[in-house]
């Protein structure tokens, strides 16, 4: 593992990379809120062993990211698809596999069907299609999110703020809870949250900065009807059937349909969180194999000139 701090366009981003750096690369994006380390070191190592230099990243407003003020500078998928293709700049990478889980699935699919040039291959896991509609066929509407702020927003806010065990507790029954039929690796859970809430600039700023992202994308998502019909890279969408934050049949099965010769993989007992020991490394081969794709040639590195 190798730290390093990436500056453009006056923000700096925590990245960490992973495997050699002369491999073709995969950049891991992580949903909304969630720090780089979503993506456990065990994924990431399973992927560099297959041969692939691998990068997670924090996003803006997380982690050691810098801090993004939302309410005066709100900013969109787009911007946050810039970044991700700031990082590989700072890395001197041209093209690379993008992964993302959940809205980092959202800002992976931008820059395929937008920034085709830029992707090696899309990996797209527990996530809705950028180019659906809001009502019917896309991510859950804002209502959803505005009830499951109404849920636990306050009481997250108020753990965070405090920053104290049972805050942590409380926050990884809300992964147990979103972790489908599948059983929770309590370890993996508690040192996920523990990172969530001890290595953070801005932990207030991160949850709340999180859903404003997601309610302005999914209000502006509409206007982007038909995007993923661009994409032209190799694309593996994984979804799990207990899925409730993006359902199945609004995530996974309208993304795959939207994307011209995608592949579809379901996950029986998958929710929306990855936390299992098992599904990881079930997930590491279904990746590494859907990299494993796209001819040697195509997957090298390519340097901006």
């Amino acid at each position: 593992m190798r730290v390093k701090i990436v500056t453009a366009s006056g923000l700096k981003f925590w990245t960490e990379s992973f495997g050699r750096a002369s491999d073709p690369a995969c950049l891991l994006i992580a949903g909304a809120g969630a720090p780089s380390r979503f993506w456990t070191d065990h994924f990431a190592t399973g992927l560099a062993r297959r041969g692939y230099f691998v990068i997670r990243y924090d996003q803006r407003d997380v982690g050691l990211s810098s801090s993004v003020d939302y309410e005066r500078n709100p900013y969109t998928v787009a911007d946050l698809a810039m970044d991700a293709l700031r990082v590989l700049d700072g890395y001197a990478i041209r093209r690379a596999h993008l992964i993302g889980h959940s809205f980092g699935g959202c800002v992976a699919q931008f820059i395929a069907a937008y920034h085709g040039e830029q992707a090696l291959s899309l990996t797209s896991i527990a996530s809705g299609p950028i180019g659906a509609s809001t009502i019917e066929d896309g991510l859950p509407p804002a209502k959803d999110l505005q009830a499951l702020k109404k849920r636990w927003g306050s009481l997250f806010e108020r753990m965070v703020k405090r920053n104290t065990e049972k805050g942590m507790r409380f926050y990884v029954k809300i992964i147990r809870y979103l972790n489908g039929d599948l059983t929770l690796d309590k370890e993996t859970a508690a040192a996920y949250t523990k990172d969530l809430f001890e290595r953070c600039n801005h932990p207030l700023t991160t949850y709340k900065s999180a859903l404003n992202i997601v309610e302005k994308t999914l209000q502006t998502f509409e206007d982007r009807r038909g995007a993923l019909g661009q994409v032209r890279v190799p694309s593996l969408i994984i979804h799990g059937d207990k899925d409730i934050i993006v359902p199945l049949d609004k995530g996974g099965r309208a993304t795959h349909e939207a994307i011209s010769g995608s592949q579809f993989l379901i996950i029986s007992g998958m929710g929306h969180m990855l936390f299992n020991g098992e599904l990881e490394r079930q997930l590491i081969v279904a990746v590494g194999d859907h990299l494993d794709i796209v001819p040697r040639g195509e997957r090298e590195p390519r340097l901006w000139v």
